[in-house]
């Protein structure tokens, strides 16, 4: 392996390490500041102001658990940070790195300078992140996609509230039909409220277990209900009507942005072609005739 390959080895994974890092950190702001938006929006449309919205929740501590453990369940999510899981994400890190240290081991024998040996303890630490980072992008798209299943579902709780059922009721009918991540959350919140728990606690869990900014705004919009003691139809509708107004500015933006997406794509891929295609002919004809 040459020193070119090596130098590109050691800046690729450097680079994902940084990205991953960044775009964990990222997400977590992203959320927060779009529930702290949803949150102010809710409550200037329903006149909350006397009570006060419910700031995210920390997550709970493990007992024993050490700053590994806390990493994995960080990637995995609070959802499937089940014992079993953890070991199996473990063993997968541990794999990996073996056999990534293995090779770099063999590199670097055969080539024993300063940054083989940098591009093998970075390659192994990439290694090491690789089943993190791959972890942590599920447990980003089931939350992207309870999150938008929420935003749907609400005009549902809305009907059967309206129809005189109990939210716990609407929640369990939901789950019975349904076979999603909201329908799972829903089944273990309302399996907890039968057991004894509040509702209160429940939603505290809830969207403990899913930070997200429609279950931070639902969690609340339920939360000031049953302190206020007002219609919670109402309360749900004016929730849906906000979300989905929060959607279609983020539409909007996203589509404000593809003009300037486009503009790289644009004069390093497609207008070359064109150049070529239209000045082409015409450069060869000059050249003959020359």
């Amino acid at each position: 392996m040459t020193s070119t390959t090596i130098g590109a080895l050691l800046i690729a994974t450097g680079m994902a390490l940084i990205a991953n890092l960044v775009t964990s950190r990222w997400t977590r702001l992203a959320g927060s500041r779009l529930a702290g938006e949803a949150n102010q929006d809710f409550a200037a449309a329903v006149d909350f102001s006397d009570v006060p919205i419910p700031s995210s929740r920390r997550r709970p501590t493990f007992a024993g658990s050490s700053r590994l453990n806390a990493a994995r369940i960080d990637a995995i999510g609070l959802v499937n940070a089940t014992p079993e899981r953890l070991r199996n994400v473990t063993r997968i890190q541990l794999a990996a790195t073996g056999i990534i240290v293995a090779l770099m081991a063999l590199v670097v024998a055969n080539d024993p300078t300063p940054t083989s040996v940098i591009a093998a303890v970075i390659a192994a630490g990439g290694a090491w992140q690789i089943p993190l980072i791959i972890a942590r992008r599920r447990e980003t798209d089931r939350l992207r996609s309870l999150d938008r299943e929420l935003g749907d579902a609400l005009g549902e709780l809305v009907m059967g509230v309206e129809a005189g059922l109990t939210l716990e009721a609407v929640m369990v009918r939901y789950a019975q039909r349904r076979k999603s991540p909201l329908a799972s959350e829903f089944d273990h919140m309302t399996q907890t409220i039968q057991l004894g728990t509040t509702r209160r606690d429940a939603l505290a869990a809830f969207t403990t277990r899913n930070t997200t900014p429609t279950v931070r705004l639902f969690a609340a919009a339920v939360e000031q209900n049953q302190t206020l003691g007002t219609p919670l139809a109402g309360v749900l509708r004016q929730q849906a009507a906000t979300i989905r107004r929060h959607r279609r500015q983020a539409a909007e933006n996203d589509a404000a942005k593809l003009s300037m997406k486009m503009i790289f794509p644009t004069v390093f891929c497609i207008l070359p072609v064109l150049l070529i295609v239209v000045v082409g002919p015409a450069i060869v004809r000059l050249v003959e005739v020359l």
